[in-house]
């Protein structure tokens, strides 16, 4: 009997649990089919606008309930807020794809209240198929490796680079260098997890309008380390270990000496730019606030600044050189808008020019590779034809 009350005490406490849970929910997502190839119990997990696109992001893994549903309660969600998400089993390398094993649009919807939505998965992305997406690589990129050293965190990266079309027939040139983030997504479709900017396709273009167009660096994330490596503080709410100062020197003292070492540069602050998105774009602007002897360029799309909030504490060094383009979407979620703004007139508060700092806000555009794709041209030409 004992026994048998004990049993039943831990199922109403269970069942309490599990009910307050779901009345404080605002919205609850449930898979009600996967392929039949999903190894069993794996986790899948929501990755999107909301938690900066991570994969793996433990505070977003579904569940799985005794039907053999996955079930995920998403709070803290405000009216009208959209949703752009996929689910992953992990890894970009592992998301939901079609039953072609081709990438599929993002998930959309616009939150207006409690609700509960039901998903099916058609398959996962299967790395062994080959990638039937043609690479769209220009003769002008090259990767420089696929395993360049990071001393700095003990692991190996692939390096991109973009040569401007003259830069083996002008041999006495030399040209002002970009260091981007995400490098899969910056010239090859083949390579893109979402589509990617088309930099090389733009480069080329203003070079034969006759524009200074620089030298291209771009720097592969890590997969699952680019939370930690793009973020600069600890935060229990998005499971961040910041790593982003050891990345930064990474950039300075290992990456940069060696670009500067093995292609025909102009090294100094003035020519010297960083650009990202996304956390990608934390990055650029912790870069130049932090290291504005080295970059005084700096591209930043799309920031997730609800993630550094202590970004905020740097001050912008006054700088004739300094230049700062700034970009977002007005669909992106709610705060991104409110927080550039807010960082725009930090940096205008150091007395630098609005002919130093450019701040645009695209209407209707949303988080993603076409918005700063389309933003790239007048942003190189802000930085780097002033």
């Amino acid at each position: 009997m004992n026994n048998n009350h004990s049993q039943l005490k831990f199922f109403i406490v269970f069942f309490l649990v599990f009910v307050t849970t779901v009345a404080n929910a605002q919205l609850t997502i449930i898979i009600d089919q996967v392929p039949n190839d999903t190894p069993s119990h794996s986790r899948i997990y929501f990755a999107g606008n909301i938690n900066d696109w991570t994969p793996n992001d433990p505070l977003f893994s579904f569940s799985l309930n005794s039907d053999g549903k996955y079930f995920i309660f998403l709070d803290s969600l405000e009216l009208e807020m959209d949703l752009q998400y996929k689910l992953t089993r992990g890894s970009w390398d592992l998301v939901e794809v079609n039953a072609d094993n081709k990438d599929i649009e993002d998930r959309l919807y616009t939150y207006l209240g409690p609700d509960t939505i039901v998903l099916k998965v058609a398959n996962w992305k299967n790395p062994k198929v080959p990638n039937k997406v043609k690479s769209s690589l220009s003769y002008n990129v090259e990767m420089i490796t696929d395993s360049f050293y990071m001393p700095q965190l003990n692991r190996y990266r692939r390096i991109w680079v973009y040569l401007p079309p003259d830069y083996d027939i002008e041999e006495d040139l030399q040209y002002p260098v970009l260091y981007m983030q995400d490098g899969q997504n910056l010239f090859d479709d083949a390579s893109s997890s979402f589509g990617e900017w088309h930099v090389d396709e733009h480069l080329n273009s203003l070079f034969d309008q006759g524009y200074i167009i620089p030298i291209v660096i771009g720097i592969d994330h890590g997969d699952s380390y680019r939370l930690n490596e793009y973020s600069i503080e600890e935060s229990e709410n998005y499971n961040i270990t910041p790593k982003g100062d050891l990345y930064l020197e990474f950039l300075i003292e290992t990456l940069k000496p060696f670009i500067d070492s093995h292609y025909r540069t102009l090294s100094n602050k003035e020519n010297t730019g960083i650009m990202g998105s996304s956390l990608g774009a934390n990055i650029a602007a912790y870069g130049i606030l932090t290291a504005s002897e080295v970059f005084n360029l700096a591209g930043i799309f799309s920031p997730a600044f609800k993630m550094a909030p202590s970004l905020y504490s740097y001050p912008l060094k006054k700088s004739e050189s300094i230049r700062i383009y700034e970009l977002c979407g007005s669909n992106e979620s709610k705060d991104m808008v409110a927080n550039m703004m807010e960082m725009d007139s930090l940096f205008m508060s150091y007395n630098n020019s609005r002919e130093q700092i450019q701040f645009k806000i695209v209407e209707g555009a949303k988080h993603n590779e076409t918005l700063w794709s389309n933003g790239f041209k007048e942003a190189i030409l802000f930085l780097f034809n002033p």
